[in-house]
């Protein structure tokens, strides 16, 4: 016969295994509580641009999609334009980061482009896919938008989209980038392969960040060698990336370029937003949402409206406490 002392659980046992559940629980609502309060508070705004165009009638709309479904849960929020008609001063004076998926600058209206300098020279963040690389061919000439995408001027692309080889640039400084973190060192993706007349390498403040292989397609007369850039950026100003990537609607569909454009989001907000508590990631002026709070012994969850604790991990209720029933 078994000793009913060896099948009893320990009363340091039940007391360890009460804690734990005590734990889980309260951690349950504490993070309900966190993204309920996130996704209604958020850090910052995004606009994305995604205009139609004959040559690229929906890919605007996937990358629209695209981004609003990398948003979702995030402590961010998406707004959608399909024309210029936001980007004007005080429209712009709402936003930290502009995502322009299907957009040509040098077509925005006069106003438009004065109004999206003056937003990058403020140190806001931006980042632009495929047509966005069409620099060096508007009508007037942008010079500001063609020195910062380095320089170069659009010289064409094969007349068929292909399969190509991205390749991560292997530098020490392109290898920490922010932008790139978790990415292959390769990856396919079926593109336009825009060119350039040079490589915008070299030019001040320029720093490239991935680059086709041109033996993984053919370039059909449009190569530009062994140093084709398709991501890079520019530090002059905020934070910035401009990829050529993002021709068709599948482009956005491919798991890589959507991984790009959910590790550049936040970085390219860094410069444009309130600081953030180490809590919870609150704006430090909040002056309503949840908090954690350390009183030396417990764990609680303070609501900064009302003023009073939560609960507490050891199980104990509060004023205003949430309704739990601990072990």
């Amino acid at each position: 016969m078994p000793n009913p002392r060896s099948v009893r659980p320990s009363i340091s046992s039940l007391s360890f295994r009460a804690r734990g559940v005590r734990l889980a629980i309260a951690s349950t609502v504490i993070f309900f509580c966190v993204q309920g309060w996130t996704q209604s508070n958020p850090k910052f705004k995004v606009l994305v641009l995604g205009l139609p165009d004959s040559n690229h009638p929906q890919t605007g709309a996937a990358g629209i999609k695209a981004v609003q479904e990398i948003a979702a849960g995030q402590d961010y929020t998406v707004d959608a334009s399909t024309d210029y008609s936001k980007v004007n001063d005080a429209s712009l004076a709402n936003y930290q980061v502009i995502l322009s998926v299907m957009a040509w600058q040098g077509e925005m209206p006069a106003a438009a482009q004065q109004s999206f300098q003056k937003f990058i020279e403020s140190g806001k963040g931006w980042m632009g896919f495929h047509t966005s690389t069409l620099a060096g061919i508007a009508s007037p000439a942008w010079p500001f938008y063609d020195a910062w995408l380095g320089g170069i001027t659009f010289k064409g692309h094969p007349g068929t989209r292909q399969n190509g080889t991205v390749k991560l640039e292997t530098s020490a400084a392109a290898a920490s980038h922010p932008v790139l973190q978790g990415m292959p060192a390769t990856f396919s993706i079926h593109e336009e392969w825009y060119s350039w007349n040079k490589s915008p390498r070299g030019a001040a403040n320029i720093q490239i960040l991935a680059t086709v292989d041109e033996t993984s397609y053919d370039p059909q007369g449009t190569g530009m060698g062994s140093d084709h850039p398709v991501v890079w950026t520019n530090t002059k100003y905020g934070p910035m990336i401009i990829t050529s990537l993002g021709h068709e609607p599948e482009a956005f569909s491919n798991a890589n370029l959507r991984k790009l454009i959910a590790s550049a989001i936040p970085w390219l907000a860094k410069s444009g937003t309130t600081a953030v508590s180490p809590t919870l990631g609150a704006p430090r002026n909040a002056s309503s949402g949840p908090s954690l709070v350390w009183d030396g012994r417990h764990l609680l969850l303070r609501s900064r409206s009302a003023g009073t604790s939560l609960a507490g991990l050891d199980g104990r209720l509060f004023p205003g406490a949430l309704p739990l029933t601990l072990p």
